[in-house]
């Protein structure tokens, strides 16, 4: 949002906005709460989860307090330039820089200009480098530190939607076509050796990216900017799976001295779901065993009825003139209930 339409420090708002940089932390509580395992969270409080710089670019739901927990789409803040990946059709050209910058520079792109600075310098976004959680609906007193304008969102979401055509257009190029599920973890920022590793990413094809020729940014014609408020304004409503990967936001930047690897919190993402995969086995293992303590009843039970109800050739076998009295088989059967009951006769 710009300047004009920023909440005031004090205001209680939807955490995190539209258009901001925020902190992201992993929750696994609610990561794992749904699975109502003690087992899990124990195993969960031992991991360490960091704090991460993202973007929040915005999806297309409304927030509604009504609604508990709700999906966010992220940008990882990249602390450089993204290397080429050649196998996997990107290239450093295909992100988009954040000012304050440092002595690398984006081939083809200004900087996105931001309202209010960013504490880190030499920033990147990459369409590749994202990824969808869920977060509670919070509304709270959480003042915005850095934000994009309406009309530099719109350039950011331009130059994505470029990039993932340019990559699907290279893709097909070569006739591989990037697999769909590929949709984030694609440029993993290496800390040790200052390289970026890509495992993959999606492509859809979408509008032209603005150009920027004479250092100068193309502006657009404010019928995009109606358009997008429109959107966000008649947005659908929906809540979202218990199942999926539960974070924290904050707005509050300065609770971060330095860029954590974000390759890292895919690791942290994965632990969650190793623990998760656990929690089932050991789920699906008491079931078998309660099935196999409900089966030996079962065939211990039918045993007895059986041979109550049936009864032997030598027992149906009497003296001659001895007079016994015929039991009907309602009764034989009666008498085994009793039995199984514990009922006294």
């Amino acid at each position: 949002m710009s300047p004009e339409f920023s909440m005031p420090p004090s205001a209680i708002q939807f955490v995190p906005q539209d258009g901001v940089f925020a902190v992201l932390t992993i929750d696994p509580i609610d990561s794992l709460g749904h699975l109502e395992d003690q087992v899990a969270l124990d195993a969960a409080s031992s991991l360490t989860f960091k704090d991460y710089i993202v973007f929040v670019p915005g999806t297309d739901d409304l927030r509604h307090p009504d609604i508990e927990y709700r999906a966010e789409d992220v940008e990882f803040v990249l602390p450089g330039l993204p290397n080429d990946v050649p196998d996997l059709f990107i290239t450093s050209s295909m992100s988009l820089p954040i000012a304050p910058t440092l002595d690398t520079h984006h081939p083809t792109r200004e900087p996105l200009q931001t309202v209010g600075e960013l504490p880190w310098a030499g920033g990147f976004l990459s369409p590749f480098f994202s990824t969808t959680v869920r977060t509670k609906t919070v509304m709270r007193v959480d003042p915005i530190v850095c934000e994009l304008g309406i009309r530099e969102r719109l350039r950011h979401r331009r130059c994505g939607d470029q990039d993932r055509k340019a990559r699907a257009e290279a893709a097909q190029a070569a006739r591989v076509t990037p697999s769909p599920d590929e949709d984030d973890q694609s440029i993993v920022y290496n800390a040790n050796s200052d390289q970026f590793d890509a495992p993959g990413a999606d492509a859809v094809p979408l509008p032209d990216c603005s150009s920027v020729e004479g250092g100068e940014v193309e502006q657009h014609d404010d019928s995009a900017e109606l358009d997008f408020i429109r959107h966000a304004l008649f947005a659908p409503q929906r809540s979202t799976s218990e199942d999926m990967l539960t974070v924290k936001f904050t707005h509050n930047l300065l609770q971060v001295s330095s860029f954590n690897n974000p390759g890292d919190f895919f690791h942290e993402r994965d632990a969650i779901a190793r623990i998760t995969r656990e929690s089932f086995e050991r789920r699906l293992a008491r079931a078998q065993a309660q099935d196999a303590v409900t089966a030996a009843r079962y065939a211990g039970v039918k045993e007895e009825f059986s041979e109550n109800a049936v009864p032997s050739a030598s027992k149906r076998s009497v003296l001659v003139g001895e007079d016994v009295p015929k039991q009907s088989a309602l009764t034989r059967c009666l008498h085994v209930l009793k039995r199984i009951l514990c009922i006294s006769t």
